[in-house]
């Protein structure tokens, strides 16, 4: 997105403090377009929830405890209905809102799906809030163009000039959003299923990426972009079908998109989440239907409301700006008002009869919507009494998280607190029978909860944990040395901070309470590296008995005639190419006066362990070296009148992997000599660094007040990060200097916000657990539980991002089905002894893709214009990136280039004018992809150990899945669902050798051989 307007001040401000260079001038020029791009778009708390608790791992991968309350399970004649409150104990942010049921909470009943905004939404509702209607895949003008430029190439050839042309108006209007080009994504979660739907650009049907036998359909007006989507259906597997079509609504006017050449989308209406309406089970017996209470509209204080940014020059020509600049070039990078207009769950139906319904505050006040749920009725029949129907209720019992400055309870309209210094806390949930007696109660206690942040605040670690510092921005600092030291925030963790407002301790109805424990996350990071010598191989000769004169040996000589030495050889091996070593000789006494030694000490490279040499074999008798002998090393000894040798003597040598033999010779009775090979080790030293968010340390369970029953604690040998945002990227610039030469700048761009931070942000290869059963010692024992962590720099599970020369890509969605899938685990007992262990091995494969395009810039085409440009030799058109035809002086002032010829020879005056300039010839076009994708274990390897681990029961059980495969389901003979790579085949071979083989068998394989067995 463009935003024009903001360009002027970017200029004044760096020529305020840079006065050696002077701006060329470039209108395309918008660092603020960057940060929109990466703004999320906000949604109600509760679609948030949704959407985390359906993609994020809850498991020990992450460090987070799975926390869950039961409130109700419905019993269906084939599908249940449970409801339940979920905690997310991965840490409270900064800036999050609480759920209508408290903040870290969610009620999970029902379901949602929600939209992830790629761009601009794909689809909106013209009312009259929508001012600058725009264009998505939608509209078949955009559709084509997609379709047609989805290559990954970012100079395509082209047939004609007017395709040319027409390549450059596609670029001109993808840039000013005439067109949205990116596809969005679609967070689909209900009953404890999830998935990321995605609508194929090319079908314009929806795409389930996660599960390919869950089946998608929408309702949309036909029409492009300005008709919103009012209905889905989702199919599973199982033939459950739910349904959404009650819609929240936002509301968004982006400011930055006003300007002289772009307005499209600044003010827009949609859909943005879809709540589930209704459920029917596979067989038509239970249909559950939810009925939601329209709260209106309320004002969004989103973090994507208010990125800021700054740009700092750091470097002229290569070199460092001079004089420094002094400040920086503070920018309103996105000012966006969104307004949501929120619903909530009222009621549920099963079968036509109610059995649920919710009531709502009166009053909330951390949020200018009365959303928080006071109590939710159950029912057990539907006569419209509500008194005579009523079963149970569950009642809400709320406090307020605060800052240590935030006004204290009980509120009212003389005692009205600010909405961002407090936030919604679900102290006790009271169960009553159908004459309002407390049946029983469960008791919720945080950390800290009177000293949290303001949701405004600025103490933020890099992942939006509370850092408890006073950050005057949230751009971070940067070590720059055009940088000023003192702009910019510490964005560094503070887990003291960090943890407050976590939930501590649950109180159960029993009396029993649970205790939870946290600790910061750490990072085993490499802190350099070092050199460990170590001794692999040492040979000598103490004052030898020597052997009789060998005329054909090399033997040593002396002022009397020659004497055969005395030989002694090691042999080692190099497992590394180009390994550092010392050979180190040493020896105790002298040789007589005349003593000439050659080779007395040797190195010499051999075929294998065996293949070891002796002195004949090595040297003839002149001592020079036979043919086939490889000599890497030698030494020779001398005596000299007047010296006193200094032993020992050192060599540096360098060796490739191989098989080694030292050789050493003695030709004195009277000395004592020795020969070492050290090996140099390069060792990588780690350090363990604070990383943001917090992991569970121990969980302790008590019978009652004092009594503990089982204490369960977690070590972390090594943490990994596998998401981690980026705050800041690097452009270049076209300047010239005060001699008018063109040079480049450098430019730094630094950003308050950055995307990712709603993924976990550390995985743990190992975690090991410890269980301490207090009342039955016979579970005591240590489990190590492993985990797959490959690749998990480049996390790719889920919406994600990555980074091209320093700049966030748009946004993709693949799905790394090994990431965080446990490899393994090792049982050990109270006394150290190994009981089990196993592991587990995993395939993943592609079976969908979905391509997108989205605008990125080119830095170093900032002076250049796109010339349609014609190749004899492959009779195809291209674009060619001319240089300016010079350079207007403004005395010191921005400088403006001087279009090149080829603008008036090659375009028309409209097409000059649109086209012909830098800030088209700058951008790029690059693709997104989402891939669906399946996988799952192949195998299965586990081990029961006895007698102290030496006898052990081996068990191997290889896994195959079936290919696609129409099933229909005879209770809906038009529906049809395919079973692609469900496991059709198991084979379980045991120690002895005895094999079980099952067969998995579905409804339209039964009898007719359908489906072919696909082994991974």
């Amino acid at each position: 997105m463009k935003k024009h307007f903001t360009l002027l001040s970017i200029f004044v401000s760096l020529l305020s403090f840079q006065i050696s260079f002077s701006q060329i001038e470039d209108s395309s020029f918008d660092p603020a377009a960057e940060s929109v791009r990466l703004a999320p778009t906000p949604t109600s708390p509760e679609a948030q929830a949704f959407t985390k608790y359906g993609n994020t791992p809850v498991n020990m991968y992450t460090g987070t405890p799975n926390i869950q309350i039961p409130i109700y399970t419905h019993k269906g004649r084939e599908l249940d209905l449970p409801i339940r409150l979920t905690y997310d104990a991965s840490g409270i942010k900064v800036e999050q809102l609480a759920t209508n049921v408290g903040l870290g909470w969610n009620l999970n009943v029902g379901g949602r799906i929600s939209r992830i905004t790629n761009g601009m939404p794909d689809d909106f509702i013209l009312t009259s809030h929508t001012y600058g209607p725009y264009k998505s895949f939608w509209d078949s003008e955009v559709n084509s163009k997609i379709l047609g430029y989805n290559d990954a190439s970012t100079n395509p050839y082209f047939n004609s000039k007017d395709s040319v042309i027409d390549y450059l108006y596609f670029l001109k209007k993808s840039n000013e959003n005439e067109y949205d080009i990116q596809p969005d994504y679609f967070s689909f979660s209900a009953l404890g299923q999830s998935d990321m739907f995605v609508i194929d650009v090319s079908s314009k049907t929806p795409e389930a990426l996660d599960n390919p036998r869950i089946k998608v359909s929408i309702t949309k007006a036909y029409g492009g972009a300005n008709t919103p989507i009012t209905k889905w259906v989702v199919t599973m597997d199982d033939g459950t079908i739910y349904t959404f079509e009650e819609a929240e609504v936002t509301q968004d006017t982006n400011f930055n998109d006003i300007g002289p050449n772009t307005f499209y989308g600044f003010k827009k209406e949609f859909n943005s989440s879809w709540l589930l309406t209704k459920i029917e089970s596979a067989n038509s017996r239970d249909i559950y239907e939810f009925t939601y209470t329209d709260l209106g509209f309320w004002t969004s204080n989103s973090q994507a409301s208010s990125i800021t940014g700054v740009t700092n020059v750091i470097s002229v020509g290569g070199s460092q700006p001079n004089p420094s600049p002094t400040s920086t070039d503070n920018m309103g990078y996105n000012t966006t008002v969104y307004k949501i207009r929120q619903k909530v769950l009222s009621e549920i139906k099963h079968n036509s009869k109610r059995i649920v319904a919710v009531n709502l505050l009166s009053k909330r006040w951390d949020m200018t919507v009365n959303s928080a749920i006071e109590k939710i009725h159950i029912y057990d029949d539907d006569t419209n009494n509500h008194t005579a129907d009523l079963y149970k209720s569950y009642e809400f019992e709320y406090d307020y998280f605060r800052t240590s400055f935030a006004k204290v309870p009980p509120y009212d309209a003389g005692n009205t607190p600010s909405t961002e210094n407090i936030r919604l806390k679900l102290d006790k949930i009271n169960i009553k029978d159908r004459n309002s007696a407390l049946v029983k109660d469960y008791l919720f206690e945080y950390i800290d909860p009177y000293t949290i942040s303001s949701t405004a605040s600025s103490s933020q670690d890099y992942y939006g944990y509370n850092n408890g510092v006073a950050n005057s921005v949230l751009y971070p600092t940067s070590n720059e040395p055009a940088v000023p030291s003192s702009s910019g925030a510490n964005r560094n963790p503070v887990f003291s901070k960090a943890k407050r407002g976590l939930l501590e301790k649950i109180t159960y109805p029993t009396g029993g309470h649970t205790l939870f424990e946290y600790e910061a996350n750490y990072e085993e990071e490499v802190s350099g590296t070092s050199t460990v010598w170590q001794t692999v191989g040492t040979t000598s000769l103490a004052y030898p008995t020597l052997p009789s004169y060998n005329p054909t040996a090399c033997n040593a000589s002396f002022w009397a005639g020659n004497v055969t030495p005395q030989t002694a050889s090691a042999v080692f091996e190099v497992t590394q190419y180009n390994t550092d070593f010392k050979m180190v000789y040493d020896q105790t006494g002298t040789l007589k006066k005349g003593y000439n030694v050659q080779n007395m000490a040797s190195l010499i490279k051999i075929a294998s362990i065996n293949d070891t040499k002796t002195w004949t074999e090595i040297y003839d008798n002149n001592c020079g070296v036979k043919a086939g002998i490889d000599l890497i090393w030698s030494k020779d000894v001398v005596w000299v009148s007047g010296t006193t040798p200094i032993y020992p003597s050192t060599s540096n040598i360098t060796l490739d992997a191989g098989f080694y033999q030292m050789v050493l010779a003695n030709p004195s009775v009277t000395l004592s000599n020795s020969l070492e090979a050290i090996e140099g080790v390069q060792v990588t030293n780690y350090v363990y660094n604070e990383k943001a968010g917090v992991r569970v340390k121990s969980i302790k369970d008590y019978t009652d007040v004092t009594t503990l029953a089982l204490h369960k604690s977690y070590e972390y040998p090594s943490g990994t990060v596998i998401s981690m945002p980026d705050f800041d990227y690097y452009s270049q610039q076209y300047t010239v200097d005060n001699n008018n030469t063109p040079v480049v700048s450098t430019l730094l761009h630094r950003l308050s916000y950055a995307s990712g931070t709603d993924k976990p942000h550390m995985g743990y290869s190992e975690v090991i657990e410890t269980i301490e059963d207090v009342i039955g010692s016979d579970s005591n024992g240590t489990t190590s539980n492993r985990f797959n962590t490959n690749n998990a720099g480049n996390y790719r599970s889920g919406v994600y991002t990555y980074y091209i020369n320093g700049k966030e890509t748009a946004k993709n969605y693949s799905v790394n089905y090994y990431l965080g899938k446990n490899s393994g685990n090792t049982v050990y007992d109270s006394l150290g002894l190994t009981v089990s262990s196993s592991s587990k091995t995993y395939y993943d494969l592609e079976y969908y893709s979905n391509t997108g395009l989205y605008l990125d810039t080119d830095e170093s085409k900032s002076n250049l214009y796109p010339i349609p440009t014609y190749s004899s030799g492959l009779q195809k058109w291209y674009i060619s990136y001319t240089p300016p035809a010079g350079y207007t002086n403004a005395n010191g002032n921005a400088v403006s280039l001087i279009p090149p010829v080829a603008c008036d020879t090659t375009f028309t005056s409209l097409e000059k004018s649109d086209l012909c300039n830098p800030g088209i010839a700058r951008l790029v076009k690059r693709t997104t992809n989402a891939w669906g994708k399946v996988g799952n274990i192949t195998q299965s390897i586990s081990n029961k150990y006895s007698n102290n681990a030496v006898d052990y029961i081996n068990q191997i059980t290889d896994y195959s899945y079936y290919d696609e495969l129409i099933i229909p389901n005879p209770n809906k003979p038009l529906l049809t669902l395919q079973p692609d790579y469900l496991l059709k085949e198991t084979s379980t071979t045991n120690s002895s050798g005895e094999t079980i083989k099952q067969k998995f068998l579905y409804a339209s394989n039964v009898g007719s051989g359908a489906g072919t067995l696909k082994s991974k």
